[in-house]
This record gives C-alpha cells, structure tokens and sequence, in this order.
C-alpha cells in the first residue's frame, strides 16, 4: 500500500520535547473523552495554535480495543486518499510567479492545489490548516494564506529529495511530527522567502521566472538586473532602515563599514559572500574584499563556564542522570562547573540525591532562586496546580538561568561526547546570537534528517558518523531547537525571549498553559526571535544553507564534539 506524507501546517509553535522533566503519568490538558468538533478544532487552532489541535487529534485517535472504555471512532476510509486521487489545479499566474521568485527560481509547474469541501475534510481529519504529498498542497479552513502556502511549497522541495519518514497511523499515513527538523525547517524557510517584496530574478536561458514588470521590460536595459543582498543599513531618523542592493555600492560600503565598526564581522562575512555569488561580479567587489582582509578582529568576552541542566517533577530517569554526571566528570581539572536545577516542589529519590551530592564539580541549584520576575508567577502556575506544564516551565527557567548567569543549558538526553571542557572557550556579546544545537530528538527526527541530507537512513542502532551527517546537515540549513543554547550573561536574545514569554501567556491559567503554552515558549518561539534579532542587531535577513554557521562560531567545539543522541533521547514518556 502506497503510504503519503502528510506535512502539517506549522504557522503556530510546534510542541517541543520535553527531555528536561517528568510529567505525572494522568496529567492531561484536556477534557477526557471529549472529542474534537470541527467548531472546537476551529476554537483551539485560533486559541493555541494548529499544531497544538494536531497533537490533540493524534491523541484522540488511539488504537480502540476491549476495556479501553472508548467509543470506536476510527476512519475506515481516509478522506486524504480520496483527496489525493484527484486532479488538482496547478497554482498558475502570477501566484505562481511570485512563489518561484520568493524561491530562488524554483521550479513549481509540477505542484497541484487541492481546494473545496473534500479537501477541507481531509486537512480536517489530520488536525492540519494545510498538508502536502508529493506535489500535491491540500488548503484545508485557514490554510489559504501566503505563509501556508510557502510552508507547504517547502514541503514540496523536501519531498523532491526523496522520502521523509513520518509515523504511520492505522489509514496507512505517513504523518510528520511537529517537531521533526523538515517542519522546523519548512516552517524558518516561509518566515525567510515572504519577508519583504518579491525579489527581482536574473533571467538565465527564458527559463527563469521573472516578475511581470521584468518580464514586460523592452530589452535595452542591462542583462543583470539589480539583486538584493537582503541586508539593510540603518538608515536615518526620517528613513529608517534601508534595503541595501548590489548595484548601490555606497550603501554597501556604509553595510560593510558600519558592521565592521560595531563588531558584527559576520554580517560582513555574509553580505561578501553574497557579492561573491553574483555573476558577474559588480566591479567594486575586489577593492572591498581587500579593505575588509585588513579589518581587525574584535575580541569578543568568554561566556562563563557553566552547564545548566534543569530536572523537575518527579524522579528522574538513570540514563538522564548519568548523562548529567558524565558532564560533571568532564568538568573535573577545568574551571567549568555543572549546575543542576530542580525546585523546591520537585522530589528526589535519597539515592539520585547522593549520586549528585558524592560527585565532583557538580551542585544542586533552585530554580526559584533564578528566575526572571516577570515571568516568576507563570512559572509558578505552571509547575504547582493539578495540570502540570513542565514543558513551558522548563523553557521559563532555561531562558531565566541564562539571561542571569549566562553560560551552556542541555537537555539530560544530550551527552558530553568527546568535548575536552579545558579547551572550550566560547566567546560571545550580549548582543551575539546565542549558540544553538541541531534538533535531533530520537532516531525518527535523525532519520528524517539523514534523508533531507541525501543519506541512508539508520536501520539499528545509530552511528556516530550518522548523528555528525544529520548535525551537519541541520546546523548549515538553521535546524535548531532550545534543548542546547549558549550564552553570554545578559544575552539580548534571552531578554527578548523572556519579554515574549511575559507578553504572550502571562495572563493564562494552569489549563491554558498546558495547552497553549509550547506555542509561546519552544523552539519555535526562540528561532523567530533569533531571526528578528538577526534583522534588528545584525541587518540581515533570509539566510540561505550554509549562512546559519556565520553566526554559530562559537559552538564549534560543542557541535563537533556533544553526543546529540544517547540511550535517554529514545524516553519520550514525559
């Protein structure tokens, strides 16, 4: 039986593994027994997001059998299947233009729309505002927007590089998980091609598709239209930030000066190999290359040597402890220290308390005692009721601990590998952008990643070749999560992050952040305000494959070395 994959729509935060902590085996955050009406999905999916109503869909569709005290509510037959058997109609236009402009000049003459009713249903049935199969995009009820639209196109390209894994249900689909690292990437890339105005592209052989005004141009004009870099310099009090063009050179030179100046070499860094990748070359480009070789480098402060890992709620896994250890053994003869947060409402066991007490460089700290005031409250509403919201609460305490104290948080699944902590010395600003790691969750997410990479997927157990081919491939194309951040005491981007937090659900109760909180709070929310901090600081925007490491320099020696998938990342029993 053919099986499709079904990409779901990811406008809103997708739910993040909750490695840091232990939920209470009956916790739940919704009615039970309480099916999802087409009028509730609608309600939820404007509430809290489309991919919190998809996890509620998943939920609800268990295997039914004797005793389970479950109506029997499974599809016998898939609306999908119908959905897809049918024809379609291919986007056209200038729809299709300005899509193939925002993509770089890809090609979309292939894709199908399936819109009306049926399609409807099936999105529907998956708990998804929109999905794709092959070069098929179903718009299912507020799915018809642009940012879907480029999210789904998204999915298209991945599904162009060969099979993308996902988890069969009973109807024999293939269903993405909201956190695996092609979501996380299709859903950066539509943030990154709909910002600004549909770009202006080179016509290379008829083939490449121009926006109407070029195509309709009379010929006398240059074979090489302007090409935006994508980056802005910061204009004045009366024009604000200005978009900077190739053919400008003024404004390049005032980009590329200005961010010398300020320190920021990797937006110098980007911007000229943008230039080195126009064809040709504009003609200032030599000289400039040579003034940037003579810039000084700015030394930039080391962040304190400390690894956070946070544990709360009940007891915790031995596999999670003993990766907590090994890092306290790697601290040993270096001057880094391993600090392990709990709080006071959390249990321990006497013989996981003295396995931590008995070890070397290694303390037992309060989250209480760290935690940033603005978001102190939500904290507390979420770890003290009888719905628990462990998963939100330990992002709250992550970004708390670093704005604090600065320094390294990990996730108990993530190992010290081979990291040698006396020769790790990251340096980073209040201002840099933090250091992220590759979302690789469990062997689903790294199989799905080995396959974007263009690489067999794991058949047993992974290798550690296999792990470095799927960091590598993620850490280049900006597949992040917030199970792994770095950074300086007082980072600006910890400070947006907790200033998002207090603005978005510091009004919810215990219910709604169960529900709703991983919108706000997840990887999701961190890579959107790391791009808008991208913007802002830096003047950069759109990064492309292979831009993303500019500005992750300085994790190298944790990115090269960190085992990213251990024993504990198979627990998702949390």
């Amino acid at each position: 039986m053919t099986r499709d994959h079904l990409a779901r729509d990811t406008s809103a935060e997708r739910e993040p593994k909750a490695k840091p902590v232990s939920r209470p085996a009956g916790a739940k955050g919704w009615t039970p027994g309480a099916p999802l009406t087409r009028a509730g999905v609608t309600a939820l999916q404007l509430a809290a997001g489309n991919a919190v109503v998809a996890r509620l869909v998943d939920e609800q569709r268990h295997a039914h059998g004797p005793g389970c005290g479950h109506t029997d509510r499974t599809v016998q037959r898939s609306a999908v299947h119908d959905v897809l058997r049918g024809a379609g109609r291919p986007m056209g236009g200038e729809l299709q233009q300005e899509m193939e402009s925002r993509f770089g000049g890809a090609d979309f003459s292939d894709v199908r729309l399936h819109t009306g009713a049926q399609a409807r249903r099936s999105a529907e049935e998956v708990g998804a505002r929109a999905y794709t199969s092959g070069s098929s995009i179903v718009i299912g009820d507020g799915g018809a927007d642009k940012h879907t639209l480029a999210h789904e196109l998204g999915h298209v390209l991945q599904q162009r590089q060969g099979p993308v894994g996902g988890e069969a249900d009973p109807r024999g689909l293939l269903i993405s998980k909201p956190t695996d690292p092609l979501e996380v990437a299709a859903e950066r890339q539509a943030h990154e091609v709909m910002r600004g105005q549909v770009p202006v592209l080179r016509k290379a052989g008829g083939d490449m598709p121009v926006p109407p005004e070029a195509a309709a141009s009379s010929g006398s004009e240059p074979a090489v239209q302007r090409a935006p870099l994508h980056v802005t310099h910061e204009g004045d009090e009366t024009t604000g930030p200005q978009a900077v063009d190739s053919d400008n050179e003024q404004d390049v030179r005032r980009f590329v000066f200005d961010s010398i100046l300020k320190g920021r070499h990797e937006a110098v860094s980007l911007v000229m190999n943008r230039l080195e990748a126009l064809d040709p070359q504009p003609a200032y480009l030599a000289n400039l290359r040579e003034v940037v070789s003579q810039a000084p480098a700015e030394e930039r402060p080391r962040i304190p040597p400390l690894v956070h890992f946070i544990w709360i709620g009940g007891g915790i896994s031995k596999d999670a402890l003993d990766n907590v250890l090994a890092w306290a053994d790697r601290a040993q003869n270096s001057d880094w220290r391993i600090n392990l947060w709990t709080d006071r409402r959390s249990t321990w066991s006497w013989a996981d308390s003295l396995r931590v007490r008995v070890a070397k460089a290694i303390e037992f700290k309060y989250i209480e005692d760290a935690l940033d005031e603005r978001v102190a409250a939500t904290y507390e509403k979420a770890t003290k009721g009888p719905v628990k919201a462990y998963p939100l609460a330990s992002d709250i305490a992550r970004y708390s601990i670093l704005k604090k104290l600065g320094g390294v948080y990990a996730d108990v699944d993530l190992g010290s590998g081979t990291i040698d902590l006396r020769q790790t010395r990251p340096t980073l600003r209040e201002n840099d952008v933090p250091v992220l790691g590759p979302l690789i969750r469990d062997t689903g997410s790294l199989n799905a990643s080995l396959s974007a990479a263009g690489s067999p997927p794991v058949t047993g157990v992974a290798t550690a070749e296999q792990v470095r081919t799927a960091a590598r491939y993620l850490l280049g194309t900006g597949g992040y999560g917030n199970h792994f951040i770095g950074a300086q005491r007082n980072s600006a981007v910890m400070e947006k992050m907790i200033d998002k937090i207090a603005r978005s659900i510091g009004g919810m109760d215990a219910e709604e952040l169960h529900m709703a909180g991983p919108v706000a709070t997840g990887p999701f929310a961190l890579i959107q305000v790391v791009d808008q901090h991208l913007s802002s600081e830096f003047g950069v925007q759109s990064l492309q494959a292979g831009e993303h490491q500019l500005f992750q320099q300085a994790g190298q020696q944790f990115h090269d070395h960190m085992q990213w998938l251990t024993t504990e990342s198979e627990n998702q029993n949390y």
